[in-house]
């Protein structure tokens, strides 16, 4: 409330006092007793009307009150736009397979196709017309081969190394493979660990095409005395020698690597053979 509003107030509550109180002097709202009144007056005119106080502070909001209940269901409205395209879904399963369609029209004729496999051999023919004579060939191996064998019984050639038995044989072709095959009695003993090494010579030097043909006998151990003798074949092919005589010869020698102290015996007691025969094969080394 301000100043001006507070002295408006008090006026009218002073006036109103007077009104009632009127023929008595009043001051400041007393009475004073010892005054003497005087001939009372006529009432004076009421005074304005107050200036209007200012307005209150505003309320505390009130409790809320309960839900209302729901409205009734309004017209409907009007469609709305297309929505966009929804998100893809997932795969839906398989369905059963379809009938069979009507059939196309004919597609135009592809590329030949590659060759096919080999068929089954068919019957044999009726023979055919006898040909011409065709030019003589050069020398060769006849139709039942070239083959020799030297035989000896009881060789018992007790030699540690060098020759043993040889067979001469007469190579008809350059182009032809020599086969070579002792087959006999061989053994090596010694009161330790021995080795010996039995192989083939042509004309004195050992096959280098592809390899020596040979065979060998090792032992091992300490105060051993084997004296073991067992038939033994020793066989091999040699290529690209030239044609003409050659002398094959069986030997026995020290291993590459081993005992050169054992006692070698080749052919005891038994039928011993070198056979040598000439192939009509091409050479190689497959």
């Amino acid at each position: 409330m301000t100043l001006y509003s507070f002295f408006a107030v008090v006026g009218l509550v002073v006036a109103m006092f007077a009104e009632k109180n009127h023929g008595q002097d009043v001051r400041m709202g007393q009475c004073c007793g010892s005054c003497v009144s005087g001939p009372q007056g006529s009432p004076g005119i009421p005074g304005n009307n107050g200036l209007p106080g200012n307005p209150g502070n505003p309320g505390n909001n009130g409790v809320p009150g309960n839900n209302g209940r729901d409205g009734t269901k309004g017209d409907r409205g009007e469609q709305g736009f297309p929505g966009g395209d929804g998100t893809k879904g997932d795969r839906g399963e398989q369905g059963p397979p379809g009938g069979d369609g009507a059939k196309g029209d004919r597609g135009e004729q592809g590329p030949p196709g590659g060759d096919g496999a080999k068929g089954d051999r068919g019957e044999q023919g009726p023979p055919g017309e006898k040909g011409s004579a065709g030019e003589t060939g050069s020398p060769g191996l006849s139709a039942r081969g070239n083959i020799k064998q030297c035989a000896w019984n009881n060789l018992n050639n007790e030699a540690d190394s060098g020759k043993i038995v040889e067979c001469a044989f007469n190579k008809v072709s350059a182009t032809s493979v020599l086969r070579l095959t002792w087959s006999g009695t061989i053994r090596v003993t010694s009161t330790s660990g021995s080795c010996k090494r039995w192989f083939f010579t042509l004309n004195e030097s050992e096959c280098s095409d592809p390899v020596p043909i040979d065979g060998i006998i090792y032992t091992y151990g300490t105060n051993i005395n084997i004296n073991i003798h067992r038939v033994s074949t020793i066989d091999g092919l040699c290529f690209n020698l030239p044609a003409g005589p050659v002398t094959v010869a069986l030997n026995v020698g020290e291993c590459a690597s081993a005992y050169p102290n054992g006692d070698a015996s080749t052919g005891r007691n038994s039928y011993s053979r070198i056979i040598v025969e000439e192939l009509n094969i091409s050479t190689g080394n497959d």
